[in-house]
């Protein structure tokens, strides 16, 4: 979270109809990027109207790089609008009486100095040809693509996401996290994402974020999210939304065929599905990790085109199954199961080969 730092303590019951419920959370954000994964019910929109100061805790204190947000101690609550936090709900939430325009401008209506400039973000977001339309001509993506850059345009100190994916197709999914993971590291301003899609918020907190996984109103755990795949409890956050493997690599085209390079340094590439248009250089592609096949030796005579050599960089358990990372010149995450990784005598170190169907890779922007 570059250099902001937000240490929170605090305690929320909330009254619901089918039973009590409290929130009862302790942690310092510190990190650019921080994931929060839970599955619905757990308090991730309630710790993040808790840090907006839509809530109120029961008990506890905020502080935000020394200033207090909350201190119920001292009784002191610094309301929503003092705090400096940009907001992106899950459903957009944009002022249906003003064009894309006038709604970017509300955003960039608050004093002090701005982290990006309007017309640079209108290009960052590719708002340009919307900004005279009405949200109600919007599609889902262009919508949280607006709600962003307001959110931006607002001057935050801290930016909260509440699940914006959430109402998107999962490829406009994609293509929007896409461009939101470079966006924010470019910007500068640090963020919490909300999600119940476990390689979402694996995917966005990247290499120098962090994630946190919530259960029943509690932090569970926190760390790097490589790390955390092996803590106990990941397990049921993959049962509907399995892991997926998201990659940008440049294209190349011969013979009529699209393929993907591997690595800067690997001349491996992977071969793409036939509708990657002729003339692309760049594509983002989606892979489930159940959806890779591991051997240990080449196989042959098989109906898939794509069989990778790569190196075994890790392997953890994932709650009565596994997940091995294979380094084919990009890191590829494989579900496996306990037997799989015990007979075949998977370990850190091996070498094996990953089978790639390309009916298996979904391709999100060509």
């Amino acid at each position: 979270m570059g250099d902001l730092r937000v240490d929170i303590q605090f305690r929320r019951r909330l009254r619901r109809s089918e039973q009590p419920f409290a929130l009862q959370f302790a942690h310092t954000f510190s990190s650019p990027v921080t994931s929060v994964v839970g599955p619905n019910g757990c308090g991730k929109t309630t710790l993040l109207n808790l840090l907006a100061g839509l809530l109120r805790p029961d008990a506890g204190r905020i502080h935000c790089d020394g200033d207090t947000w909350f201190d119920a101690s001292s009784r002191r609550c610094l309301p929503a609008r003092g705090r400096g936090v940009g907001y992106v709900f899950q459903e957009g939430r944009l002022f249906d009486h003003m064009t894309v325009r006038g709604n970017l401008r509300y955003g960039a209506s608050r004093p002090g100095p701005q982290a990006v400039a309007f017309d640079e973000l209108v290009e960052l977001l590719g708002l340009g040809a919307l900004l005279e339309r009405w949200p109600a001509a919007l599609s889902g993506g262009q919508r949280q693509r607006v709600a962003l850059g307001r959110a931006l345009l607002s001057r935050p100190r801290l930016l909260l996401m509440d699940e914006p994916m959430a109402s998107l197709d999962r490829p406009t999914a994609w293509r929007l996290l896409g461009e939101l993971h470079p966006l924010l590291r470019r910007i500068g301003v640090p963020a919490i994402y909300v999600t119940h899609h476990l390689s979402e918020a694996v995917y966005l907190a990247g290499d120098d974020g962090e994630l946190v996984v919530m259960a029943q109103g509690a932090l569970q755990a926190a760390g790097r999210p490589t790390q955390m795949l092996d803590r106990p409890g990941m397990g049921h956050l993959t049962t509907e939304e399995p892991l997926e493997n998201v990659w940008t690599l440049a294209v190349t085209h011969r013979d009529g065929q699209a393929f993907a390079r591997l690595g800067d340094a690997n001349e491996l590439e992977l071969e793409l599905p036939a509708d990657v248009p002729p003339d692309a250089t760049k594509v983002m592609i989606a892979l489930r990790a159940n959806d890779v096949i591991l051997a240990t030796t080449r196989p042959v005579g098989l109906s898939a085109r794509n069989v990778l050599p790569g190196t075994i960089e890790h392997v953890g358990p994932l709650d009565g199954h596994a997940w091995v990372r294979v380094n084919i010149g990009v890191p590829l995450l494989v579900s496996v199961t306990d037997g799989t990784v015990r007979s075949m005598g998977l370990a850190e170190g091996g070498q094996v080969f990953a089978v790639i169907k390309t009916t298996s890779l979904q391709i999100i922007n060509p």
